[in-house]
């Protein structure tokens, strides 16, 4: 049985370019969304269907700082790089929630947009939306968990950080993988065991 312990928006950490971010919105700090369906369905004319998965989905990313925040103009200059260099600037982007176990890291990332500014007379939200693609997502909650449960999200987390890296430094490591993978389904298949 896990513990649930309160949310804490100020432990949640992200870099982009390697440079770490701060100054968030009171409000609002990141947003991460899936662009596509995971699972996408084609009906044949006899009514039976088939079913797709996309594996590499694209991930929208948006992050919400303070206007008067530095990280703005951060932001901004790698923006200015991102325009000068094109889309071919490897970009990594990394968030993570230091309090809980929610993480994303992607390689593949680019500026969806620069951000708006509002004069006015409060400081209001900048937002930077980014389109990632083949990104690491692991997404989990802040209480404590069980052993098995804790090893089963390591390993995932780790077979998923690594299919990312790799696909962003163009590495052929299937067979690691393959280890990963059959690791993995003995794991489960353990779980399963004891329930």
């Amino acid at each position: 049985m896990s513990n649930l312990r309160s949310y804490i928006p100020s432990e949640v950490s992200c870099t982009v370019f390697g440079i770490a971010i701060d100054g968030f919105s009171s409000e609002s700090v990141v947003d991460i969304e899936r662009l596509e369906a995971a699972t996408t369905f084609r009906k044949a004319m006899d009514g039976s269907g088939t079913a797709f998965l996309d594996k590499f989905g694209t991930y929208r990313v948006t992050i919400h700082l303070e206007q008067t925040s530095e990280s703005n103009t951060i932001l901004h200059l790698i923006f200015k790089i991102y325009q000068m260099s094109g889309v071919n600037l490897a970009m990594p982007l990394m968030v993570k929630d230091n309090a809980g176990s929610t993480s994303f890291i992607s390689v593949d990332t680019f500026f969806e947009n620069e951000s708006p500014s509002n004069f006015a007379s409060e400081s209001g939200t900048s937002t930077w939306v980014f389109l990632c693609h083949n990104a690491s997502y692991i997404k989990g909650g802040n209480g404590e968990s069980n052993a098995m449960y804790s090893k089963l999200k390591s390993i995932v987390a780790f077979a998923s950080n690594l299919q990312a890296i790799t696909r962003g430094l163009d590495l052929d490591v299937s067979a690691l993988q393959d280890k990963l993978t059959d690791g993995l389904s003995n794991a489960i298949q353990a779980v399963k065991n004891i329930i």
